[in-house]
């Protein structure tokens, strides 16, 4: 037994020849050594797997597949890994020393009713000395992790780790999900345990430059397939959070089509808002505070961080 890794670090690749370099050398940086990288290849075409050889360390293990997309690379690693904590890294995205480190302490600290420790992150785009917070708000009116995760994902995938023991319950990410299987999968973890953050930016994630709208848009569709896939299964969950839920989602497609100046799209969407069940007074006061928040948090505190870097 005391030869099985505390920690097993799943990380999904595909063509990642360019950044997998720089998130492996975040594990092996790592403060704490007992753990277990399992590098998913999912089938990639360049020199993925010539760049992962270069790292000679038998902590680290590199499983190829047929290119299944990320949620079944992901659930390949949930299979093999042999860590009492499974924590998750992408092949673009990095972490701070600490970071498993601070995690485990909040697990020694707690009962088996925790399943999933996140922590707050940074964004970046070419250089890492360059990052800016990406923590999101999620004071949208409820305490409760189940509700407020319905209508917010406010858990970044490369920041979580959870116990090991609770896949055994909560089974695998979804693989008829695109892009939301996480969501999907920390909605379901809250439905059972506990989370908890550490309010500490122990993660740098990559933002892809080249973003375009219609990916947008596709992700907008494929977050309505999981809201709808729980708010269709759960007749506790109070009307109010549903409400909010489907407010919530307009709001992000709002601003995707304001952004992409799909001005006559936008008013449509509004309207589409405004008709959800307007009596619901209170969630449009909420929504209006957070967006507030939000706007504050994410484009005048992180302008000025970036004007001091």
């Amino acid at each position: 037994m005391s030869d099985l890794p505390q920690v097993s670090v799943v990380m999904p690749a595909f063509n990642a020849a360019k950044t997998i370099s720089i998130a492996i050398q975040s594990v092996l940086d790592q403060t704490i050594t007992n753990w277990e990288l399992l590098i998913i290849n999912d089938g990639s075409t360049d020199n993925t797997l010539e760049v992962i050889a270069q790292f000679n360390d038998p902590r680290i293990s590199t499983i190829t597949q047929v290119n299944q997309g990320v949620a079944a690379a992901r659930n390949t690693g949930l299979r093999q890994a042999r860590g009492r904590y499974i924590a998750f890294l992408d092949s673009d995205d990095l972490w701070l020393p600490e970071k498993l480190q601070k995690q485990l302490s909040i697990f020694a600290k707690s009962t088996d009713k925790l399943g999933l420790v996140y922590t707050k992150h940074r964004g970046f785009v070419q250089d890492t000395k360059k990052s800016f917070s990406m923590d999101v708000d999620a004071s949208i009116g409820y305490s409760n992790d189940y509700y407020r995760l319905l209508i917010i994902d406010y858990v970044p995938t490369l920041t979580v780790m959870i116990r090991a023991s609770i896949v055994s319950e909560i089974g695998y990410f979804r693989e008829d999900f695109r892009g939301t299987e996480d969501w999907d999968y920390w909605i379901r973890v809250s439905q059972v345990y506990n989370l908890a953050r550490v309010d500490d930016e122990l993660a740098l994630y990559r933002i892809a430059p080249n973003s375009l709208s219609r990916n947008k848009d596709r992700h907008a569709i494929e977050e309505l397939k999981v809201l709808d896939s729980h708010l269709a299964c759960k007749s506790s969950i109070p009307t109010s959070v549903r409400h909010m839920a489907r407010l919530f989602w307009q709001v992000k497609k709002i601003r995707h089509q304001l952004g992409d100046a799909r001005v006559r799209l936008a008013f449509t969407s509004l309207r589409e808002l405004i008709h959800l069940r307007p009596l619901y007074l209170i969630n449009y006061l909420r929504l209006i505070l957070w967006v507030a928040s939000y706007f504050y948090q994410r484009h005048i505190l992180s302008l000025r961080a970036r004007k001091n870097i």
